[in-house]
């Protein structure tokens, strides 16, 4: 794990913990904010600490159906000859939707069903999650999938979130009831973008604000 990953991975898990939650999403408002990077760290950390660990990554593009990708759908029982278990410790289910079976993954209740039921075993679940104002239509639902979550933990890039921006993302976030755990600010040098969002979003717990992200560069 790199060093500079470290503390937040350690704020970000003893929150979780802290707030008994199993299934804790990683999200951004966009695209390319580190998401995937920071969920696999937390999925690491978590399964080297003695927790059985399942990461799920559900930022796959939607693709037509092929027979060499697996027939599993929320709803359907597969979904454990789908996961791989990796070097890192942890174990990893990728959700690969199709034009066929994407809605069936933006539905919560058959996707909360599978966690509660058949991956039950799982003592965490971390959820790489699509971005919130993600407008590709390849892509899940960012808003539908955080919904399985018991709470997210979303990340910023310093400078780009604009006040609107933030603003339209807490009140999906209050609106659809999700739980916002903290908040990570990539290259986090001003916390004025997510002292902006606490202010409205009375549901977050706390916020972390720690540079997790890579160093700069000279220019």
């Amino acid at each position: 794990m790199k060093t500079d990953w470290f503390g937040t991975v350690q704020q970000i898990l003893v929150a979780a913990r802290g707030a008994d939650l199993r299934i804790l999403g990683i999200t951004s408002p966009h695209l390319g904010s580190g998401v995937s990077t920071l969920a696999r760290q937390v999925a690491e950390n978590c399964s080297r600490s003695g927790t059985r660990t399942l990461l799920v990554d559900m930022t796959a593009p939607v693709s037509e159906p092929a027979s060499f990708l697996p027939s599993w759908a929320p709803g359907q029982p597969g979904a454990q000859g789908a996961i791989k278990t990796l070097t890192a410790g942890y174990e990893q289910l990728t959700c690969l939707p199709t034009t066929e079976t994407r809605f069936f993954f933006n539905n919560t209740q058959l996707l909360r069903r599978t966690f509660d039921t058949e991956l039950d075993q799982y003592g965490t679940v971390i959820v790489d999650l699509p971005a919130l104002l993600a407008k590709q239509p390849f892509l899940l639902s960012g808003l539908a999938s955080a919904a399985i979550c018991d709470a997210v933990c979303m990340v910023c890039v310093t400078g780009r979130e604009t006040l609107d921006e933030l603003t339209t993302v807490s009140d999906m976030l209050k609106t659809a009831r999700i739980r916002l755990l903290g908040i990570v600010l990539n290259d986090g040098v001003s916390p004025k973008p997510a002292k902006r969002l606490e202010k409205r979003t009375v549901a977050s717990d706390q916020f972390v604000r720690t540079d997790y992200s890579r160093p700069r560069t000279q220019e």
